[in-house]
């Protein structure tokens, strides 16, 4: 066991969650989901009202225990569980003359259980949310690639980000295709193909079908050292007859068309539905964007965003012959290049038979890695940087800062990780001065 406790409970004991449900009614739990991942379960329970509840622990410390006021499930909730890593088994049962449902979740590790609710949105009811987070778990981050010899050259690292995910299903085609699972299976591809080419490693920022909220994919990619991101979705729009693929790059001010506007705020929508603890996110997005940095890697996100959509044309239509520009949140990472490719549109009924073929999906997959070929041949410096010792600015242990550079940049060109360079360098800020030393030994 481990020596803190084999559970923890975020916040103080009990919690108690003041949400009543209206007076003399009763909460009916209507379903139950579990989505794993590499870090944590989640665990919801749909309802049909706000409800009153409490999470707690029991003497037993491999136990969490749901109390909720004046509710009932209409379906049997220990019939969920299957295969996971957290999770034993669920009982339940009614106390306090029936005005309090109990639900007993039996752990298989040690975890942190938080717990939040969520209004209902445009895809769901009220939601109870209950997230079981391994105690000490650096699982599914990927670590920075390190150099292995003075001289020697830094991989280009692609984050690729497959889009939704878990309660969130993105656009739903007219034979049930979700964009999430059509995603998932091109970014394996990609990624396969990447992990295959020298000189470059693929982190993929979901790896299942599971949520990652929009700022927690540009954590996952920072913490990885990613030197570009690139996040696969699938289209989908009101009218059936839009069709053909897109690749979209930031935009802070105007989006370069109102369908580039409408597809940037269905996707930043995803949090609202996959599910977000707004309290613990709302840092999540809060980027301080240095203008210098993100000039410079917006041009070469657009460089890139141009190429792929090059070879997006050589397999299948295009929306538009130009790469779109909107306010994407998972694209607002100033540190890394990044683009937002559209597969297609999954409500077209054409594009949706289409992306459901193993055959396009791959086509999809290689027409992005000839991209990035292309990208890495023109962009050299960009992971594959020389090493601490043949670079211009860096003498012996110390960097002296230039314009332009940001502490991303440094770590890229160094091959010194941000950790490690903070470590090196305590309290040092974001915001640096031209001339500045900087240890990176």
């Amino acid at each position: 066991m481990d020596r803190r406790g084999f559970l923890q409970i975020a916040g103080a004991l009990p919690l108690l969650h003041a949400l009543p449900s209206k007076a003399g009614d009763i909460t009916s739990i209507f379903g139950i989901r579990l989505w794993p991942a590499p870090d944590h379960t989640r665990i919801v329970l749909d309802l049909d009202s706000e409800v009153e509840y409490k999470l707690s622990k029991s003497g037993n410390p491999g136990k969490v225990i749901l109390k909720l006021k004046r509710a009932q499930p209409v379906l049997s909730l220990d019939a969920v569980v299957k295969e996971d890593p957290r999770l034993k088994s669920v009982k339940t049962w009614s106390a306090q003359g029936g005005n309090q449902f109990v639900v007993e979740f039996v752990l298989l590790r040690g975890v942190e259980a938080r717990s939040f609710v969520l209004p209902p949105n445009e895809s769901y009811g009220h939601r109870l949310v209950l997230d079981l987070h391994n105690l000490e778990s650096k699982v599914g981050v990927a670590k920075p690639d390190r150099q292995q010899k003075s001289g020697s050259r830094k991989r280009l690292t692609i984050a690729i980000d497959a889009g939704h995910g878990g309660e969130d299903p993105g656009a739903v085609g007219h034979k049930g295709t979700k964009e999430k699972r059509i995603v998932l299976s091109v970014a394996r591809r990609l990624e396969k193909l990447i992990s295959k080419e020298s000189g470059m490693r693929a982190v993929m920022i979901r790896k299942g079908d599971y949520y990652v909220s929009l700022g927690g994919r540009i954590r996952k990619a920072r913490k990885s050292g990613a030197d570009l991101l690139i996040s696969i979705h699938a289209d989908g729009f009101k009218k059936k007859s839009a069709h053909g693929a897109s690749v979209f790059v930031l935009s802070d001010k105007r989006a370069s068309s109102e369908m580039a506007r409408w597809m940037a705020r269905r996707e930043n929508r995803s949090d609202r539905i996959g599910g977000v603890d707004r309290k613990r996110e709302s840092r999540g997005l809060a980027y301080a964007l240095r203008d210098m940095e993100r000039g410079a890697n917006q041009k070469i996100s657009v460089d890139l965003a141009g190429i792929i959509l090059q070879e997006l044309k050589k397999i299948g239509d295009l929306h538009g012959n130009r790469v779109h520009r909107a306010s994407f949140a998972v694209l607002k990472a100033p540190d890394f290049p990044s683009m937002l490719v559209e597969t297609g549109f999954i409500t077209n009924p054409r594009e949706e038979r289409l992306l459901r073929t193993s055959a396009h999906q791959q086509k999809l997959a290689n027409a992005m890695m000839k991209a990035v070929r292309q990208f890495a041949a023109k962009y050299p410096s960009l992971g594959g940087g020389k090493s601490v010792r043949t670079n211009a600015s860096i003498k012996g242990r110390e960097y002296r800062v230039k314009r332009g550079d940001t502490l991303s940049s440094i770590s890229k060109k160094s091959g010194i990780s941000l950790s490690n360079i903070r470590k090196l360098n305590p309290g040092l800020s974001d915001m640096l001065r031209i001339g500045q030393k900087i240890r990176i030994q």
